[in-house]
């Protein structure tokens, strides 16, 4: 049976033109949901969705480098999750307490 894909190992070349694509499109996309998300806010609009769409890439880019940091066995990352979390809760009590006496 002939296989219809196949994937092959990618040459140096292709691997530094993907991650620099890859890197131009983040940049690009984290501009955009910022300028969005300040246009909505200064003009009287709901800024939930872009500031919910650049929250979540901001997460998923970073437990994305975490995770292959771990399995190239870097020690630091233990840590950095540590004070990410205290961070995050911090801002989320911040949060709530805006709210609550705000």
């Amino acid at each position: 049976m002939k296989k219809w894909f196949s994937v092959r190992k990618m040459d140096e070349m292709e691997l530094q033109i993907t991650l620099h694509a890859s890197q131009a499109a983040w940049i690009f996309l984290v501009v955009a949901l910022a300028i969005w998300d300040l246009w909505e806010l200064t003009h009287g609009g709901n800024s939930t969705l872009p500031t919910f769409l650049l929250g979540s890439e901001v997460v998923i880019f970073t437990l994305a480098r975490w995770s292959g940091r771990a399995r190239m066995g870097d020690g630091r990352v233990k840590g950095e999750v540590i004070l990410w979390i205290v961070l995050t809760a911090a801002l989320v009590a911040f949060g709530l307490l805006l709210a609550r006496f705000g």
